[in-house]
């Protein structure tokens, strides 16, 4: 005050001071962290002042698994820093590298511009891998085996596991049921490829009683009986035996008619003889007794035993799932070429059938 003069010599007044600021330092970018949750990852850039202008356009992505990711959104978490989300939809394996593009037109507010710098951090992305389910059968009313997969691409790095399962759809009729997965690891971008569990029917063999009447007489009740597998707890058989017509006498066959236990069981049927006679043969009583196998078991060669007043027809072999392995009239029989196991001898006399069993060693 009263240092300055103007042109009439009038001294000046204390005035107030005035003050300059001169902001000439530029923003850049002082560290790039990454993070993630179990959703989404993202990288957190924090700049060395409060900046503005930041958004999706000023970030780019690099790097071998930055195929198909992309900068999704940017969220303020402090005036100089920023979350930056990226999508989650990457399925290369490789490092993703987040860089600010050369056209950025973020400034700090006394709008200096920022200074473009090499700054970046790596995310690994998620490996690629594809288990495959393995195809699994069971009979039905058996226990489920064991559910498994393979690793048909990729591998997983040490010490790394899967957490999950494999599971079917319910059910235990017979049919195809889809094997899913809740297989996962977080670190790998997993393909599965599904497989059926398949339940097959059951096998059941039943053996239907031979039958006499004497002509003129009503027909005796058609019975049968299980000689190979057996029900699943309430199962039960469902309809009746019949016979070929004829009253006169004679043979008949005694066939299944519509005996059946459902879709879930494959039913083998082995027949047997309804006879009509004009009075009882004594023989007709006690065939099945009077007819020997021996020895039995055996290991491959067998005799056949009938008595000297029965003509015999013929010999038919089945195997336990009903199949005919052989037929002839030779009571001496040779099982040498087949396998192990249970077979049937179904034994066709002039005075009925009786159906025997053996077993080859």
């Amino acid at each position: 005050a009263n240092s300055a003069l103007d042109e009439n010599n009038n001294q000046n007044q204390i005035s107030n001071k005035i003050i300059f600021t001169y902001d000439v330092t530029k923003p850049i970018i002082t560290d790039i962290s990454i993070n993630k949750d179990a959703d989404s990852w993202w990288f957190l850039v924090t700049f060395n002042e409060d900046v503005l202008n930041v958004d999706v356009s000023d970030f780019e992505l690099k790097g071998m698994g930055s195929n198909n990711a992309a900068v999704s959104a940017i969220n303020l978490v402090a005036n100089n820093q920023y979350k930056v989300a990226v999508s989650n939809t990457n399925s290369d394996e490789g490092t993703i590298s987040l860089q600010l593009k050369s056209t950025s037109d973020i400034k700090d507010i006394s709008e200096n511009a920022i200074v473009i710098s090499e700054y970046e951090s790596y995310f690994l992305s998620k490996k690629r891998i594809t288990i495959t389910a393995a195809a699994k059968t069971k009979v039905y009313g058996e226990a489920d085996p064991e559910l498994i997969y393979t690793i048909t691409t990729g591998s997983l790095e040490n010490g790394d596991v899967f957490t999950g399962g494999l599971s079917r759809v319910t059910g235990e009729n017979v049919g195809d049921y889809i094997i899913s997965s809740t297989l996962s690891n977080v670190n790998y971008n997993i393909t599965f490829v599904s497989n059926n569990l398949s339940i097959t029917q059951r096998v059941v063999i039943i053996s239907a009683d031979a039958k006499t009447k004497i002509v003129g007489e009503a027909d005796p009740e058609l019975t049968y009986a299980i000689t190979q597998g057996n029900l699943v707890t309430t199962d039960n058989f469902s309809g009746n035996l019949t016979r070929e017509l004829g009253e006169t006498i004679g043979v008949y066959v005694i066939q299944q008619g519509n005996v059946s236990l459902g879709l879930n069981y494959a039913i083998t049927f082995l027949e047997a003889n309804f006879e009509i006679t004009a009075s009882l043969n004594v023989y007709e009583f006690n065939l099945v007794d009077q007819i020997k196998l021996y020895p039995n078991p055996t290991t491959g060669l067998f005799y056949i035993e009938i008595p000297e007043q029965l003509i015999l027809n013929k010999i038919t072999i089945y195997d336990v799932l009903g199949k005919i392995v052989l037929q002839n009239k030779n009571k001496n029989i040779n099982l040498n070429q087949f396998m192990s196991g249970v077979y049937f001898i179904k034994i066709n006399t002039d005075s009925g059938i009786a159906l025997k069993r053996i077993v080859k060693q």
